[in-house]
């Protein structure tokens, strides 16, 4: 899902083992969302670009635009869906990858950085999250 992030470990349930592990039931997770900040205020004097919202991903000498559009095969096999831009708005996107900052190495004399800024808001017991159809 384009939208979610993580939202914990795989397989979930228990506690116990491992470092620090304590051995008790973990307190349940309570939802959140998680929101792109806009950056275009922020450090004023710093040369960047927004984030990009689309782009073409390369694979055996070719471009492709959609992973629909990648051949069965062993090249189509090692990529995933999450190596493309996100579907367009109405479809289960956008992300707001606009909202963040890319500064290149040769705008500044830096090296290169890709700056997000997040914002997390915990869900109220009972609120539900908003759920996009993709």
């Amino acid at each position: 899902d384009w939208e979610r992030g993580g939202g914990g470990e795989k397989g979930g349930g228990g506690g116990g083992g491992g470092r620090g592990g304590g051995g008790g039931a973990r307190p349940p997770r309570r939802r959140a969302r998680v929101y792109l900040e806009p950056t275009d205020g922020q450090l004023p004097g710093l040369k960047r670009l927004p984030g990009l919202t689309s782009w073409r991903v390369y694979a055996g000498g070719e471009f492709y635009d959609a992973l629909d559009a990648v051949p069965a095969g062993a090249k189509r096999e090692k990529m995933s869906r999450t190596m493309f831009p996100p579907p367009p708005p109405g479809e289960g996107g956008p992300l707001g990858l606009e909202r963040c900052m890319r500064v290149l190495p040769h705008m500044q004399d830096t090296g290169g950085f890709f700056i997000a800024v997040l914002r997390k808001e915990e869900l109220d017991e009972g609120e539900e999250e908003e759920e996009e159809e993709t």
